[in-house]
């Protein structure tokens, strides 16, 4: 196991693709896979749109100790 933190946006952003609408669902439950798949910490509330490292650095500094603590300790990184 590796630890690792997913950080996802919780205000809508959109990739138009062609004419099938909207992905903003389909990207969410990506996230959400991802995140079980690698077992990881899944932070989706993050008061932030696509940039979160830019509307929210403090959260992805945050994310980064986690993953640097838990790859110290050998741990996994805590689920939420």
């Amino acid at each position: 196991a590796i630890p690792a933190v997913v950080l996802t946006s919780d205000k809508e952003w959109d990739l138009q693709v062609g004419d099938s609408g909207s992905t903003w669902s389909a990207w969410l439950q990506a996230q959400e896979r991802l995140a079980n798949q690698l077992n990881a910490t899944h932070i989706s509330n993050t008061n932030s749109g696509h940039g979160i490292a830019v509307e929210q650095p403090q959260l992805v500094v945050q994310a980064i100790r986690t993953v640097v603590e838990a790859s110290r300790s050998g741990k996994p990184t805590p689920r939420n």
